[in-house]
């Protein structure tokens, strides 16, 4: 399977290439009008989770770099690099739950956690990866296809 959905409902935030590499990052930004559950963006092994603490700044900014988080490192069907997704706490959002555990299979759309109110979720996709949505766009959880391997 070539595609790639959004982890979570919301707008995106930004497209592009984050740091050093070949990774691609998909910011996503809930409101606290949409749905908090965030789904898998792609079928595979849960290779590692892992909580990074931090801050807990506006979700919808640069500064939310910093906050604290919950990171799932995914690997996916077929030949491709690992997917990283993150769910990101924000300044009402302090409170993130994670549903899957080290060596689950799970499936594209699956729901895997929820963090509470407004919040971001990160997607981050090595390899080479065609971008099929950009800054504005609207998006839904498991639903809208937001990348595709291009090999």
């Amino acid at each position: 399977m070539s595609k790639i959905y959004s982890p979570g409902d919301g707008r995106v935030l930004s497209v592009g290439r984050e740091g050093p590499g070949d990774i691609t990052t998909i910011r996503v930004f809930l409101s606290i009008f949409d749905v908090h559950v965030q789904r898998m963006p792609c079928s595979g092994r849960v290779d590692r989770v892992w909580r990074q603490p931090g801050a807990f700044r506006a979700a919808m900014k640069e500064e939310a770099r910093l906050n604290e988080r919950n990171i799932v490192r995914i690997v996916p069907e077929g030949a491709r690099g690992p997917v990283i997704v993150e769910q990101i706490a924000g300044y009402v959002a302090r409170r993130i739950e994670c549903w899957v555990r080290e060596g689950d299979e799970a499936g594209a759309g699956q729901r895997y956690g929820i963090i509470y109110f407004g919040s971001q979720v990160a997607l981050h996709l090595s390899g080479r990866v065609a971008p099929l949505v950009r800054s504005g766009d609207r998006v839904v959880g498991g639903v809208t296809e937001v990348a595709k391997w291009t090999v």
